[in-house]
């Protein structure tokens, strides 16, 4: 009797044993299982990770080549337009004047011309030496080509497109208001600047030379400093070339005569050549003249 309740204290055992056992190894046997799932899934992480991070290494050079391609074709677009806009106002072939340019500066990659600026065959060069910016060496090439287009290897029949000069004068409150919304000082004094030009000083002489801007030259030539070239007296085919051609003419005065524009005799020294045609003989009534109008501009009219 004894031995039957043991067996079946047993049987009782192990009906409710087996079951936990079974249990507890299906549970381990899922934590394992899940486990290895979440180091496989890990692993894939990491490889996914690694991945995209060999790819972002591989893709960093093409993404700035990329970048860099797009800024320098956005640079060059920036510098035909210039190009463009001030042949515009010389009414030079636009076509000719940009494929000239191209050559010249081996498509804005030159490195000579990335350092000095100068537009032109190698006799410019030598002349030029150096301009403080591209802004300038557009507007001289320009101005140059303009005037001598022989020097370019074309003729003023190919290059200029019309020789009429427009007399457009919108005036409000006394002053002429261009085409580009600033006023006739602004805009010399802008082209003053861009070449390193004191805009006072070239201002007065604009002033004498062209009777406060009322003269014929100035009204109908779009001469605004008095210029004369090999047939007389110049003229221009818009009133900005006429302003550029008298910016440049100043500079190109002080650079051949090696005079100091910042200087106490500049007006003196520059007398010499706008009233005799040469220089080393100053003319003192041309010199009072235009200190005393250099003197009377107003600052605040050459802000633009």
């Amino acid at each position: 009797m004894i031995g039957t309740t043991r067996k079946y204290h047993l049987r009782k055992e192990v009906y409710y044993v087996v079951p936990i056992a079974l249990l507890i190894a299906t549970f381990l046997s899922l934590l394992i299982i899940n486990n290895k799932r979440m180091e496989s899934t890990n692993i894939s992480q990491q490889e996914v990770e690694s991945s995209l991070a060999i790819e972002e290494i591989q893709e960093v050079p093409f993404i700035n080549e990329y970048f860099d391609n797009m800024n320098s074709r956005l640079l060059n677009r920036q510098r035909d337009n210039t190009v463009k806009y001030y042949a515009s106002k010389f009414k030079l072939n636009l076509n000719e004047t940009l494929k000239l340019v191209h050559e010249y500066t081996k498509d804005y990659t030159d490195e000579e011309y990335l350092q000095n600026f100068v537009i032109g065959p190698q006799s410019v060069k030598d002349k030029m030496g150096s301009l403080g910016s591209e802004e300038a060496g557009i507007i001289y090439f320009v101005r140059d080509l303009y005037r001598w287009p022989e020097k370019y290897g074309k003729t003023i029949e190919e290059m200029r497109l019309s020789e009429e000069c427009t007399i457009d004068r919108n005036i409000v409150d006394g002053k002429i208001i261009l085409n580009n919304g600033l006023t006739y000082e602004q805009f010399v004094s802008r082209m003053s600047n861009v070449f390193g030009l004191n805009p006072k000083l070239v201002l007065a002489i604009s002033y004498l030379e062209t009777g406060y801007l009322t003269s014929g030259l100035f009204v109908y030539n779009n001469n605004v400093g008095g210029m004369k070239g090999y047939d007389g007296w110049m003229e221009f085919t818009t009133l900005e070339a006429g302003a550029i051609a008298h910016v440049v003419a100043v500079k190109s005065i002080a650079d051949a005569y090696q005079i100091d524009l910042n200087s106490e005799t500049a007006i003196s020294e520059l007398s010499s050549v706008y009233v005799n045609g040469f220089y080393g003989k100053p003319d003192a009534h041309w010199t009072e003249k235009v200190s005393t109008i250099f003197n009377n501009i107003n600052d605040e009219d050459l802000q633009y």
